[in-house]
């Protein structure tokens, strides 16, 4: 579920008003006809994290997952902290490919 947070460059505790404007943020910047697997990305994060019960879901099929290396998970709390500026989707792509054989 944290991967959800990232790719909109929010705040564990960002409320619903605030994961919509992210969400119309990147969708303006990478619309599906220049960038679907993107879009894709950003629609799946924003249907995890839309509302309440979605969130609610989503963290509990999340927790079965480990999308990411443990060394990577780890180095998250230092780099979210510094100056509330947001990891967001261009970091998460970046350990995607780093993560791909």
């Amino acid at each position: 579920m944290l991967k959800y947070y990232l790719i909109l460059g929010l705040e564990l505790r960002a409320a619903d008003e605030e994961v919509r404007r992210s969400y119309l943020r990147l969708v303006k910047r990478y619309p599906p006809e220049r960038a679907p697997e993107i879009f894709a990305k950003i629609s799946e994060a924003y249907e995890a994290l839309k509302d309440e019960p979605s969130r609610i879901q989503a963290g509990l099929k999340g927790s079965l997952q480990a999308p990411y290396p443990v060394e990577e998970l780890a180095s998250l709390p230092s780099e979210a902290i510094s100056g509330r500026e947001a990891l967001g989707l261009g970091r998460l792509l970046e350990w995607e490919k780093a993560a791909s054989p």
